[in-house]
């Protein structure tokens, strides 16, 4: 036999408290649902008793207007008088009249005549002759020898005209109901019955009767009343036509029935009664002599529309709050449970602390002898660091005194840290006049009053900004020495300043370093200035021969010579040229050098630079049997910058490449680029250069090559002067080669665009002006220039007038007051530029044209300041034709 197994007493504990709330909501969810369920069919049957009386009050209110139909009728019978009324006025009253409108339902109005039965015949004939179709039949429903109530008239009459004739007391429910109505004089209505209409179809309905008496005054004798009767306004209503309009409003099933003698006929009946449910109100009501009994049955529609909530809506919510409950109680019991289980682990983990805590004290013990001894430590080596650093360290409390004076600071200014610390403020190694100074600045700077004192030296101190001054320390033994002293502020550990530190180095070993430097920088400034003037002398000197030189043989090559003199004449003006260009490069070289050197910004026409740098070149590539092509891609003609320096930069580029080029050829092309800078490509046939050689290509005096040199000639300073310009201009310059293909250099430059008017440009003659009868004096001391220069004047037929120096310039001016003068700028006696300002002081209009050797581009500044313009030195015809074909004194 299997031995039970145990029961688990707490499980059951746990799981009585959630059977108790169970059965319990069960119990109150099943009277919940009860009382939910009478709620909701105490909702319905008020819905439905609302709508009952919505329609009971409907249907009285119908009637009402049908019956006041009908007084309007018997109104008019009494206005117009009985023997008045006929066809004809009974026409027109129903003509007046909407019933469409005023009386929806009712199928007509019209007059029921009480005839007695000897006045029958007479009636007849009387009611033929009254009708225009002189038509009237009597039609009965049984055959009755007693009184006839004949319809005599009825409106509109085409959908009645079946009713027309009929005699309505021939049947004995009408009958009853015409006599009740004339008794009582009241409206009353027939029982429900059948009616026939101009559709010869049957439709239900009833009679409404309003009694018309013979007089205004009505009798209250019953029998007299029936003498007096005339007859009744009627009205045919239809039932379904009546009760249609209101049952549409309704969704829900309704029954009428007609109740007499406690018989119930049934005679209206809307809608489908509903099988799911059973809600069913009924209403007596009385109506005009009348009873009946109305029945409205719910229908499902109708339920739903009042949106009435779930008939389980009580068992879903008492579920939902027995399952609530449930959980509830089992979160209770879960933070029991586990309230216990912390008790337990706190009191597993207080003997667990305090055994930590045991260990810990140990450990505390040790660590913080050893974090002692590394405070110690890092003490020792704080004070270490400030007793051996050779920077003065001082720091003071808030007030400003002194609580620390390190070694540095005593043998910087003569105190000892005993005498100072505690003591003195830093005021006393200021001088006060500094500090008041600077007091009156900082006042300025921060908008507030700053006193004189420690404030001064700590009030723009942070502890992350230091404040930093020069100022001059005085020693204890009077003496005076610059020190620069940085300031900042000392925190606690709440972030609060505590006081502030100053340290502070001797500035005496920089001041004098910084003064040696300034004579130095004077010096060599002063050793710029003599090689300035010596390049210019040197221009001077070198040029001046070379202006003989080079002027003699433009001179000679005007004469005529045999062919083989012009050849020669050809090679010594090749090679003065090209003297006067290494001439030039190392001017230029010097003055790049020395920082001298400063660009034009001016309109210039590219395209006149481009041809003309064509026609210098051309022969040159001629020679060498090679071509050599332009390519111009741009279309706009002017452009600002400094056109000498830019043919300069054209120049040196093209002419290396003619120079290595011994087979093909050289191609220059000018396009713009998409950022709207001009690239020059200058690609040539040549020899090519090596990747080692591209490297050093720019350096000053030097070649791809060394046999190159030999080879070719030239002195290595065209391409560093060339990326020089370059650079000053903001452009850049960029190489492709290979050694035995050729190369390609790029000069990219970003120029500004020039609007300029071309109709303004003055275009320069290549032939001498005609200065006939014109005086023009001549300025200058050495022989050979008075010669070249005079011999290149006188295709002019001007009168040309020698002045040895600037005295002889003056005195010849006033004899002959001459049209032109051309005045060297260094003459013996008195120099050109002072010869220059007397004669402008004498006459502010006189044309003076300045020769000069000298091409620095300051001194050519003073040129355009105080002459009206100049000539450099060695003159070139063309040029010497361009400054006097620009001059107003020139004659067509």
């Amino acid at each position: 036999m299997t031995q039970a197994r145990p029961v688990n007493k707490g499980l059951l504990i746990s799981l009585l408290p959630h059977v108790i709330l169970l059965v319990a909501g069960i119990i109150l969810t099943y009277f919940a649902h009860i009382k939910h369920q009478e709620a909701l069919n105490n909702k319905i049957n008020n819905a439905l008793d609302n709508r009952l009386s919505s329609l009971s009050t409907g249907i009285n209110s119908r009637l009402d207007l049908y019956q006041y139909g009908l007084f309007g009728l018997k109104g008019f019978v009494h206005g117009i008088g009985a023997n008045n009324l006929n066809y004809q006025a009974i026409f027109n009253y129903s003509g007046s009249r909407n019933y469409a409108k005023e009386f929806p339902g009712a199928n007509g109005i019209g007059f029921i005549k009480k005839v007695g039965v000897e006045q029958l015949n007479q009636f007849l004939s009387d009611a033929k002759n009254d009708r225009p179709d002189q038509t009237f039949n009597l039609n009965t429903l049984v055959a009755s020898s007693d009184e006839h109530f004949i319809i005599q008239y009825i409106f509109p009459e085409q959908k009645n005209i079946q009713a027309i004739g009929l005699d309505i007391g021939s049947e004995s429910m009408r009958k009853q109901a015409a006599l009740n109505a004339a008794l009582n004089n009241t409206a009353q209505l027939t029982a429900p019955l059948t009616l026939v209409q101009a559709d010869k179809l049957s439709h239900q309905g009833f009679l409404i009767l309003v009694p018309i008496y013979k007089t205004i005054t009505i009798s209250d004798n019953k029998k007299q009343r029936l003498n007096e009767l005339l007859g009744w306004a009627y009205s045919p209503l239809l039932i379904d036509k009546i009760l249609d309009s209101l049952a549409h409003l309704d969704e829900n099933q309704l029954t009428i029935s007609d109740i007499n003698n406690n018989t119930e006929t049934d005679f209206f009946s809307y809608g489908i009664k509903s099988e799911t449910n059973h809600y069913q109100l009924t209403k007596i009501i009385k109506l005009m002599g009348r009873t009946w009994k109305i029945t409205i049955n719910a229908s499902d529609a109708f339920i739903y529309n009042l949106h009435l909530p779930s008939r389980y809506q009580a068992i879903v919510n008492g579920s939902f709050a027995t399952i609530g409950c449930m959980f509830i109680a089992f979160l209770m019991q879960l933070f029991i449970f586990r309230r216990s289980q912390r008790i337990k682990r706190k009191a597993l983990q207080a003997k667990k602390n305090k055994l930590a805590l045991q260990q810990a004290n140990l450990k505390l013990e040790s660590e913080v002898k050893q974090r002692t001894q590394e405070i110690a430590d890092m003490s020792m080596l704080q004070r270490s660091i400030v007793n051996s650093t050779s920077y003065s360290i001082i720091a003071t409390d808030l007030q400003g005194v002194i609580t620390l004076f390190n070694p540095a600071a005593e043998k910087l200014l003569g105190y000892k840290a005993d005498d100072i610390i505690g003591i003195q403020s830093p005021s006393i190694f200021h001088l006060k006049e500094e500090v008041v100074n600077k007091a009156t600045l900082l006042t300025k700077e921060l908008n507030h009053p700053v006193t004189p004192g420690i404030e001064v030296l700590t009030i723009k101190a942070t502890s992350t900004t230091p404040d930093i001054n020069q100022w001059t320390y005085v020693t204890q033994n009077g003496q005076h020495i610059q020190v620069n002293l940085s300031v900042t502020s000392l925190l606690n550990n709440e972030g609060d300043t505590v006081g502030y530190l100053g340290i502070a180095y001797d500035l005496t070993e920089q001041i004098d370093h910084e003064q040696a430097l300034g004579h130095a920088k004077e010096l060599a400034e002063q050793a710029s200035q003599a090689k300035s003037e010596f390049l210019a002398n040197m221009s001077h000197e070198i040029r001046t021969p070379m202006n003989g030189i080079l002027g003699t043989l433009q001179l000679l090559q005007e004469q005529p010579l045999n062919e083989k003199s012009k050849e020669y004449l050809k090679k010594s003006l090749y090679s003065t040229r090209a003297l006067t260009t290494i001439i030039n490069d190392i001017l230029d070289f010097s003055k790049i050098e020395a920082g001298k050197l400063s660009l034009e910004h001016k309109p210039f026409d590219l395209f006149e630079l481009i041809h003309h740098l064509e026609s210098d070149l051309a022969l040159q590539a001629h020679d060498k049997n090679i071509y050599l092509k332009f390519e111009i891609n741009i279309k706009h003609k002017f452009w600002i910058g400094d056109p000498v320096r830019l043919r300069q930069i054209f120049l040196n580029l093209i002419s290396n490449a003619i120079k290595f080029t011994s087979q093909g050829g050289v191609t220059i092309s000018f396009n713009l680029t998409d950022e709207k800078r001009i690239c020059c490509k200058v690609s040539d046939t040549g020899i090519g250069i090596s990747e080692q050689a591209i490297e050093r290509l720019f350096e000053r005096f030097e070649q791809a090559e060394k046999s190159t040199t030999r080879e070719y000639g030239g002195t290595g300073l065209g391409l560093p002067i060339t990326k020089s310009l370059i650079s000053l201009m903001h452009g850049e310059i960029k190489v492709l080669s290979q050694l035995g293909s050729g190369s390609q250099f790029y000069v990219y430059l970003p120029l500004e665009q020039a609007k300029v008017d071309e109709s303004e440009l003055k275009i320069s003659s290549a032939e001498f002006p005609d200065l006939s009868e014109k005086i023009i004096l001549l300025a200058e001391d050495n022989k050979i220039n008075q010669l070249v220069a005079s011999a290149m004047l006188e295709p002019t037929k001007a009168t040309v007038v020698i002045a040895n120096n600037g005295l002889e310039a003056i005195a010849l001016y006033k004899s002959h007051k001459p049209d032109i003068i051309f005045m060297d700028i260094q003459m013996p006696k008195m120099d050109g530029l002072e010869a220059c300002k007397q004669i402008k002081v004498l006459d502010s209009e006189q044309v003076v044209i300045a020769l000069t050797a000298n091409v620095f581009t300051e001194q050519k500044e003073i040129y355009k300041q105080l002459f009206d313009g100049y000539v450099s030195k060695p003159i070139e015809k063309h040029e010497l034709i361009a400054i006097l074909s620009t001059l107003d004194l020139v004659d067509s």
